[in-house]
């Protein structure tokens, strides 16, 4: 049994995707469906009052919310065309299969000129612009990691004491780079993740190494930090009494 969302632009053919993928007795929520049903028109539709709209949205979320009960006894297909990335991740955690549909620009603006509301162009546009807005690569400043967050780091290397020890690997931070066990610079970290707590400052120093094994995993790595024990001096120089593991 597995939930399965399908994304994709207007026009793109999610409805007869799951219709072709889908079992007998699989739990199936489209938007336009519904819609259709609450108002008693045509399959074919896909221009709703705003009353309609609204009636379809609360059904609609309460549809889901009660169909990823489910999901471990029948297989659940939901349409969300354009999902925040935290519904994604969501969706994703709670084991959801994501599937995108999209048979290419010109195809999707081409059906939706002649077989949908001339609005659904400008929805289409800006489907299209969010997925080349994710391809590209985000700025620093995008990631968090702009002017401030240096401002946030030399505040940090003024502030801090040579030999403090990193709270990731428990071996010293020095300002000099080439007396880090990685020999770099140490970076500014914030304590919440900005990916899952949106922005904040930093907060706290770590090796550059450390920092970066951290990230990959987000905050949600914490708990793999490397083990750490009581050894001989680093022979790299550092007097710190303890052993690189990870």
């Amino acid at each position: 049994m597995a939930l399965h969302i399908v994304i994709g632009p207007p026009a793109a053919g999610k409805s007869t995707y799951i219709r072709e993928h889908r079992a007998p007795g699989d739990i199936t929520i489209d938007y336009d469906e519904l819609a259709n049903t609450l108002a008693g028109l045509a399959p074919a539709n896909h221009d709703h009052t705003a009353a309609v709209k609204k009636i379809t949205k609360s059904a609609r979320d309460a549809a889901i919310r009660e169909a990823q009960k489910h999901a471990t006894d029948t297989d659940v297909w939901i349409i969300h065309s354009t999902p925040a990335q935290s519904t994604l991740d969501r969706y994703r955690r709670e084991g959801g299969q994501i599937h995108v549909v999209d048979p290419g620009k010109d195809i999707v603006m081409h059906r939706i000129k002649h077989e949908r509301p001339g609005h659904m162009h400008a929805v289409a546009a800006r489907w299209y612009q969010q997925q080349d807005d994710a391809k590209r690569p985000k700025t620093t400043t995008e990631r968090g990691y702009g002017h401030t967050h240096q401002i946030d780091r030399r505040r940090l290397l003024t502030n801090h004491t040579d030999g403090t020890p990193c709270d990731w690997c428990g071996q010293p931070m020095y300002r000099e780079p080439k007396q880090n066990f990685d020999n770099a610079p140490l970076e500014a970290d914030h304590a919440k993740s900005l990916k899952l707590h949106g922005p904040s400052r930093a907060n706290r120093l770590r090796h550059r190494r450390c920092n970066r094994q951290a990230r990959e995993g987000g905050a949600a790595r914490e708990h793999l930090r490397p083990t750490r024990k009581a050894s001989t001096p680093d022979p790299r120089g550092g007097q710190n009494g303890w052993d690189w593991l990870g």
